[in-house]
């Protein structure tokens, strides 16, 4: 990512992605005030996979983001100013000076959420799938921000019944309730929910109808590099009323 092309102030934030990666790095970069107006180019290598980020020669001060990449060998950093160069093995913890330019890194848990939602039609579930197969990493969760067993052709024939077996096919993990899983009766949407083997998340709705115990929030863990942190996940439901009819 160009930070120039993406509009990004002097903390924005970058990430590279690269398939199922196991390792991440948070980089930052202290660049002195300087009257040369060259780019600094950082480059990551891991095995025969490489990636570049550029800031711009306006950037003078703090700079700092996410690198991840998936591990096919031994990770190197290289930074570079014009015809200037330096570079260093990305071990767990590092620094590398160049010209003023302090580049510093250490590894970072790296969560992924890959989310959908309002989701109608059949079709595209199986390209999700093997989307979702090649962006799981080691800590990740799929989920559906709500809308999916209605409104369809198709649902309205089967009260979303195929929509719920596609899912579970497809490895969605989290879902909560959206606006039109009130479209159908609501004995059959909770035969939806018995049948689904993903998790129901329900936070703020918790007084209605029934018929089935949902959990008010989960909570999935990350754990690398010796860290390990807790991640919430809540399910939140719109509080007007009128959407979900009677």
């Amino acid at each position: 990512t160009n930070p120039r092309q993406a509009g990004m102030d002097k903390k924005a934030t970058a990430t590279s992605l690269h398939g199922n990666f196991e390792f991440a790095a948070r980089i930052s970069a202290e660049i002195a005030t300087r009257s040369e107006s060259r780019d600094i180019t950082l480059s990551l290598k891991i095995g025969n996979i490489k990636s570049q980020l550029i800031i711009p020669d306006e950037k003078k001060s703090g700079y700092a983001f996410v690198w991840g990449k998936a591990l096919g060998g031994n990770a190197t950093l290289e930074v570079k100013l014009g015809s200037d160069a330096a570079k260093a093995p990305l071990s767990d913890k590092g620094q590398l000076d160049l010209k003023g330019i302090k580049i510093s890194w250490d590894k970072v848990i790296h969560y992924r959420v890959i989310c959908i939602n309002d989701v109608y039609e059949l079709e595209n579930l199986a390209r999700f799938k093997t989307a979702l197969d090649s962006l799981r990493s080691p800590w990740c969760n799929a989920v559906l921000a709500g809308d999916f067993v209605s409104p369809s052709l198709l649902s309205s024939l089967d009260k979303g019944r195929a929509m719920v077996d596609v899912l579970n096919k497809a490895g969605i993990d989290l879902v909560c309730i959206g606006n039109h899983e009130a479209d159908i009766p609501h004995a059959q949407l909770v035969r939806r929910i018995k049948e689904s083997k993903f998790t129901w998340v329900n936070s703020n709705m918790r007084k209605w109808p029934g018929g089935v115990d949902l959990p008010e929030y989960v909570i999935t863990k990350a754990e690398a590099y010796g860290k390990r942190k807790s991640i919430g996940i809540l399910g939140l439901n719109t509080d007007d009323a009128g959407l979900y009819g009677e």
